[in-house]
């Protein structure tokens, strides 16, 4: 909000859809080898709603379901559900857990959801060029937009030399 505006009036632009990823549905998108030990305790979608909590972070799993910190334990539980923590407390209990980003996984998941990419680069707090990027979108003249910004640059370019050219 800006100004009493609302952000999709200055952009133009829908918020961003609330879609379930499920990994387990696009077996083609093979997940990176930084997750196999945890896909092997919590299962593929698991995983990922793990890496969206967590991406990026350490933590300390606690060490069992009934010795730990209650606090820790509870918070994991209201964010995941009772489940989810077992399976984690019983393949990390009492690690430290480190959880990667793996962004270009997640960004071949969301795609391949149905999700635009502007709305990839705004879950994914990134660029919208590393999403472009990721998928091949890069320059391409499909593109809305990329064959003016091309053509514009070739007549810029032409123009720069024709001016070297007359030069004194």
């Amino acid at each position: 909000m800006f100004d009493g505006v609302p952000d999709d009036a200055l952009t133009g632009d829908v918020a961003p859809p609330t879609v379930r990823v499920q990994p387990s549905r696009h077996p083609e998108i093979p997940p990176p080898p930084a997750l196999e030990m945890l896909i092997d305790v919590l299962g593929v979608d698991d995983t990922l709603r793990l890496v969206e909590a967590f991406g990026g972070t350490k933590f300390w799993v606690p060490k069992g379901v009934d010795n730990s910190s209650r606090q820790l334990r509870m918070d994991l539980e209201a964010q995941f559900g009772k489940a989810m923590t077992r399976e984690l407390i019983r393949g990390y209990g009492g690690e430290k857990l480190s959880v990667p980003l793996v962004k270009n996984w997640r960004i071949q998941l969301y795609a391949a959801s149905g999700m635009k990419p502007v709305h990839i680069a705004r879950r994914l707090l990134c660029n919208i060029g590393v999403v472009r990027h990721v998928l091949g979108l890069r320059n391409s003249p499909d593109l809305p937009g990329v064959r003016n910004r091309v053509a514009k640059a070739r007549r810029f370019r032409l123009g720069a030399r024709a001016i070297r050219k007359s030069g004194p």
